[in-house]
């Protein structure tokens, strides 16, 4: 059975080159805890291949590529204030783990990045680790899908 990814984004060529796993809680805030679940994922051959892995949660964002080890911190993390604050604050479910809304925010975000709809922001934080991280030359011109097997 195929791991199945939240968000999946897509290179011109149509590579996998973006996993994003939306967590609607509080309980991934440090850059340990979202080391844990990433690893925890891995571990149990949930995490697909793609170029990057992202976990989006209400409070931050974590970037890894794909050669991070296991364990590895995330070599890139920002608050998700701004994106939040542009296309609308999800109310956070702390008993849920998974969350339609900030799906559905986070997927937006992205997909006006990649469009080329939305350029990323000098004074945004999460912008900035998009592009630093060599993500946003990734997705630029690509296509996303939500809950995909890979």
């Amino acid at each position: 059975m195929p791991a199945r990814a939240d968000i999946v984004f897509f290179s011109t060529d149509k590579r996998p080159v973006l996993v994003v796993e939306v967590k609607d809680t509080q309980l991934y805030p440090t850059a340990r805890e979202a080391a844990a679940l990433r690893r925890n994922l891995m571990a149990h051959g949930l995490l697909p291949a793609g170029r990057f892995f992202m976990l989006a949660t209400p409070v931050q964002v974590f970037i890894w590529p794909d050669d991070a080890a296991i364990g590895a911190l995330p070599p890139y993390s920002a608050s998700a204030t701004s994106i939040l604050d542009v296309y609308g604050a999800p109310k956070v479910n702390a008993g849920r783990g998974r969350g339609g809304a900030l799906e559905i925010v986070i997927f937006l975000w992205l997909s006006d990045l990649a469009a080329g709809a939305r350029k990323p922001v000098k004074t945004s934080e999460v912008d900035q680790i998009v592009v630093e991280s060599g993500l946003y030359d990734q997705i630029l011109g690509g296509s996303a899908d939500f809950e995909v097997g890979l």
